[in-house]
């Protein structure tokens, strides 16, 4: 469970929201939506423990996040942002790297079961050799999911999920 309780966040120094209160159980999801890309980007800093709180407080399974506990919370998370520009020349280089995170590597399974999940998001079969340059943005994003799902992430936090086949994953 996630909540925030009169969470404010400051973006140079200064408030630069309303309180936000909410709480996510297990199986749920949180549309961020109207605000500023800057400001739902500030959201999911805030979420990942990468940007203090303001005012109010953060907590996961009830426990309070903070710099010093923000690390152990983020190890149990996937991110994936609006902006998927990757240094990586191939889809099997994103995955090996990301495989090969120290907080990744204990939940990294066989890779038949990567391909049946992205296989159940409409991913073909031959995309693990593509170079990355040849592969739209929103495909990665379903890419980027399907991996947080084999790698058995509790918490997924997505930007500009607004393609239908994104949308229609995360559900």
């Amino acid at each position: 469970m996630i909540e925030l309780n009169n969470v404010r966040i400051s973006m140079a120094g200064t408030a630069a929201t309303d309180a936000l209160s909410v709480i996510l159980g297990e199986g749920e999801s949180l549309l961020v939506h109207g605000a500023t890309a800057a400001l739902r980007h500030a959201v999911m800093e805030t979420i990942m423990g990468l940007r203090p709180v303001a005012g109010g407080y953060l907590t996961i399974s009830g426990e309070l996040v903070t710099p010093a506990s923000a690390p152990y919370f983020r190890r149990q998370m996937a991110y994936v942002p609006a902006d998927v520009a990757l240094s990586y020349q191939t889809v099997r280089d994103m995955v090996s790297a990301t495989a090969r995170l120290k907080a990744n590597r204990p939940n990294a399974g066989d890779m038949e079961a990567l391909a049946d999940e992205w296989r159940h998001a409409g991913i073909a079969d031959d995309c693990y050799e593509q170079p990355l340059a040849y592969v739209a943005p929103d495909t990665l994003r379903l890419m980027m999911l399907a991996v947080a799902k084999w790698l058995r992430k509790s918490v997924v936090l997505a930007e500009e999920v607004d393609a239908p086949a994104v949308a229609a994953y995360l559900r």
